[in-house]
């Protein structure tokens, strides 16, 4: 999937109309993209300084040809957009529309900036005005600006292979941008870092306790007798890299294993039978008037049941995943000397951490425990056996099963054009 932005929103900064004078701001920062067509600009964009004696001058009947554009990146998901021109000899006013009236630039300047949104593309209309502000004569220019990826809560999940060709990607420095163990592509001109991170997977989740009923945060895992997803396949390219770039390899900690079965069924332990008891009578001259039981003992407890299985094997953990690294060059944040030891000592640092074995599966239930000795039948009034004997013990559960195997680190290659860096290590 090729990311396409489709928020579409324009910043206008209209600047000046009657006495337009435009001036090269600091508002675009230094590590701002700079695309030009037509012929160079000066340094970040501003138009060339040139002597006075050596401005070109041309009639504004030329000016069409002489126009040049430059795009060069602003704030996020911004762009501006400055076209320059030489000097009109003839004293011609020019007008600039998008839709509306922009400006009204007067003879003496030469250049316009006009503050737009990215992933779209505009047509600027040029008007040169006659001395009564009537259009002589109208030509436009179309401008194609450029599309920037910023990872927000609404982008930084990923749910199928994906790929990211842009200008300028942004990341989060409270929002990881997480694969979910897909193949992912960015291709970019510009990598701003912002403190941010890229991960395979999260490296906690939440988790309901069965017992309490509270969510607890645990390692990420698969589903139970799920076997750990691998970290899949990341692929990053770009041309300026700002600020240092921090990638998580891992593969997914396998589910927990099946439950071990119950134990093998036997024939109950039986504990001894019931006293056997006596009926006693009141008896007259006719014989029994009247009989009760006197019961015999209860009978015995049942024997305990068998213990039950151990549990399965914990399912295996994912490999951590391939990623490869290609960047142009290295552009230290203000403030940041990329020669200071800092935490790995690289520019961009890769770890990998394949996932764990899953936890074993639960021993399996226990044997239930044997019938008590035999009682008397409460179907039979003249039965005077004593009561039937308690169930055995329950047999206890199985021992959890062994946790599963862990998985394998993948291919890692990292080139960082400054730091001169091209290996594979697996």
């Amino acid at each position: 999937m090729k990311f396409i932005a489709t928020t579409l929103f324009a910043a206008l900064l209209l600047l000046g109309c009657d006495q337009l004078e435009i001036k090269d701001t600091k508002e675009s920062v230094q590590t701002a993209t700079e695309q030009t067509s037509d012929g160079p600009v000066g340094e970040k964009g501003t138009p060339p300084q040139e002597k006075p004696e050596d401005i070109k001058r041309i009639e504004s009947s030329e000016l069409e040809s002489e126009i040049k554009v430059n795009v060069k990146g602003a704030d996020p998901e911004k762009y501006a957009i400055q076209f320059s021109w030489p000097y009109l000899v003839d004293g011609k006013v020019l007008r600039i529309r998008l839709g509306s009236v922009l400006a009204e630039v007067l003879p003496n300047q030469t250049f316009f900036t006009h503050i737009l949104a990215h992933n779209q593309t505009v047509t600027f209309s040029f008007d040169v005005l006659d001395k009564n502000r009537k259009p002589e004569r109208t030509f436009t220019k179309t401008v194609r600006i450029p599309t920037d990826f910023v990872v927000t809560a609404a982008n930084n999940q990923f749910k199928e292979n994906t790929k990211i060709d842009v200008t300028r990607i942004f990341l989060s420095e409270s929002l990881p941008l997480t694969t979910n163990g897909y193949t992912v592509d960015i291709v970019a001109e510009e990598i701003h870092t912002n403190s941010g991170s890229i991960q395979t997977f999260p490296e906690l989740m939440l988790f309901k306790n069965p017992t309490s009923g509270i969510d607890e945060q645990v390692p990420f895992q698969a589903a139970p007798e799920k076997v750990g997803r691998a970290g899949g396949n990341i692929s990053i390219t770009g041309k300026n890299l700002f600020g240092p770039l921090k990638i998580y390899m891992r593969g997914e900690r396998g589910g927990q294993g099946p439950k071990g079965p119950a134990s093998e069924q036997r024939k109950d332990g039986v504990g001894t039978p019931a006293g056997k008891g006596r009926p006693v009578c009141d008896y007259n001259e006719h014989g029994p008037i009247q009989c009760i039981c006197e019961y015999g003992a209860k009978g015995g407890i049942g024997n305990s049941g068998g213990k039950g299985k151990t549990g399965g094997v914990g399912m295996p953990g994912g490999d951590s995943g391939n990623i490869r690294i290609s960047i142009h060059q290295y552009i230290p944040l203000e403030g940041f000397d990329p020669t200071l030891p800092r935490e790995g000592g690289e520019v961009v640092r890769v770890i990998q951490i394949p996932g764990t074995g899953g936890k074993g599966g639960p021993g399996g239930e226990g044997q239930r425990g044997g019938h008590g000795g035999q009682g008397r039948d409460p179907n039979n009034m003249e039965d005077c056996r004593g009561e039937p004997g308690d169930e055995g013990q329950k047999g206890s559960d199985g021992d959890e099963g062994p946790a599963g195997t862990s998985g394998k680190l993948g291919l890692k290659c990292v080139y960082v054009g400054s730091e001169n860096v091209n290996e594979c290590t697996q």
